[in-house]
């Protein structure tokens, strides 16, 4: 297999693969949440991808550890449970001595539970807004450069190259061109050949 069909394989699986986790993820309703401190540890570190499904508040232990937003703040905290008293709980992160400052009341009927710890790719899904741009520009850059190397007049010599999808369809695209430019450079010749 050469090397660019070898690219065109990988990016394929990948992109496939990041589609069915979205759609994975949509219909669990799964929540994901990048881990910022190291107040779960060993559990969980900092860059770590938190992985968290709704449970009923009923089905809430002492132990598990869930997502919820701590009275006074913005921000979502995983720590485990240490108290349930109805729905007001109290917290501690594995890594603190002490249980968290805050006795927080859960509202609603579902409680998003910790499932699933991915190491280390957090920050993926902390890309956003100008990153994001520049990442997907630098996508389209790629592409565009190797489908306009793969438009390129061949030599005699050397073989059209070949690849996936995208490659198949840029290719086809840039062997009809070449086939009209043919075509139109045989029945220049007739005419000129004609006319005489």
């Amino acid at each position: 297999m050469k090397r660019s069909r070898v690219v065109d394989v990988v990016l394929v699986t990948a992109a496939v693969l990041v589609v069915a986790a979205g759609i994975g993820f949509r219909l669990a309703d799964l929540r994901i949440q990048t881990v910022l401190s190291g107040s779960m540890q060993p559990v969980m570190s900092p860059g770590d991808l938190a992985i968290t499904q709704p449970v009923p508040l009923s089905s809430l232990r002492v132990g598990d550890a869930i997502a919820f937003v701590p009275p006074g703040q913005n921000t979502p905290v995983l720590h485990r449970l240490v108290t349930i008293d109805g729905n007001a709980i109290t917290t501690k992160g594995d890594a603190n001595r002490v249980v968290d400052p805050w006795h927080a009341t859960l509202t609603g009927t579902t409680a998003y539970r910790l499932i699933f710890v991915v190491p280390l790719v957090g920050w993926l899904s902390e890309i956003r807004g100008p990153a994001l741009i520049a990442a997907g520009l630098i996508v389209l850059l790629v592409l565009i450069v190797d489908s306009g190397r793969r438009c390129s007049r061949p030599t005699p010599t050397s073989p059209r190259p070949t690849g996936g999808l995208i490659a198949h369809r840029v290719l086809l695209t840039c062997g009809s061109i070449d086939l009209v430019r043919d075509r139109v450079h045989r029945s220049k010749r007739n005419v000129s050949n004609v006319s005489s």
